[in-house]
């Protein structure tokens, strides 16, 4: 098991009330990261006294964005660190030891995790000694608070230690952009609009895309989710706000799909 250190909260993440979602003991606040490499959303829930398996499943089928989510999987340290984050953060106003991620290991030697996606399990964060499945029933993970995200494996009814909060991870659609167009100078304040053009036609039940900006007088009306309906191969996105400005701000306005594309805008006053 990995002891807790008192850590300040590292806050550069939205943090905003929410209602209620499920039954178990909750805290009236969630916190969302992004990943501008890959334009996954980080979601996570104050919940107390969940197992994994209930966190997995309130995961799945709660719809923050879109559906499907899952609990967080880990790709490289990056991706680790965006997560912990929002763990520490958790933690501050919880209490609890950590939050559940998407590992599990159902294999008869203990020797065998994976995530709860496709994603090959490569990248890994154990805490010294860990996994060591304690007991011979830890068999499903959660990332520890104010370690640096660091993991352990914890057995899979566990609620003990204040245990319950998880992070959720979403995913765009994986589609295949072929464009995106639209205005690279904006006058603010202004509402423009952006064509993003798939590579083929959507699929049924069309495609969810992220769009996401890291310009100041952009980004605080973004990110948000666009639908492309079944069969289109286009879409207008609107509207993208640039709020008024004082002097020139430059970066990028982006859409996610299986790829991105990617557009150098400049907000000027």
């Amino acid at each position: 098991m990995v002891g807790l250190r008192k850590c300040a909260a590292i806050l550069a993440f939205a943090f905003i009330a929410a209602a209620s979602m499920v039954s178990p003991k909750e805290t009236n606040a969630q916190v969302i990261a992004f990943d501008a490499r890959t334009g996954h959303y980080y979601y996570g829930q104050f919940y107390i006294g969940v197992t994994w398996l209930d966190a997995r499943w309130y995961a799945v089928n709660h719809n923050y964005q879109v559906p499907p989510a899952h609990l967080a999987t880990i790709k490289d340290s990056t991706e680790n660190a965006i997560v912990s984050r929002i763990v520490d953060i958790m933690a501050d106003f919880t209490g609890c030891w950590g939050a559940w991620i998407g590992g599990y290991d159902l294999s008869d030697a203990h020797n065998r995790f994976e995530w709860t996606t496709p994603e090959l399990f490569t990248y890994t964060n154990w805490a010294p000694g860990e996994p060591n499945n304690a007991g011979g029933k830890e068999v499903v993970m959660e990332m520890s608070a104010y370690t640096g995200g660091l993991w352990n494996d914890v057995p899979l009814d566990a609620t003990f230690g204040n245990r319950g909060p998880w992070v959720e991870e979403y995913e765009p659609s994986q589609v295949t952009l072929l464009s995106m167009t639209g205005p690279t100078t904006i006058n603010s304040p202004k509402t423009v609009n952006y064509t993003v053009t798939l590579a083929a036609p959507a699929p049924p039940g069309g495609a969810i895309l992220f769009i996401h900006s890291d310009i100041p007088a952009i980004a605080e009306a973004l990110p948000q989710t666009i639908k492309i309906p079944a069969g289109s191969t286009s879409m207008v996105l609107s509207p993208v706000v640039a709020q008024t400005v004082g002097f020139n701000q430059t970066g990028y306005v982006r859409v996610y799909g299986k790829n991105k594309k990617s557009l150098t805008v400049t907000v000027t006053p």
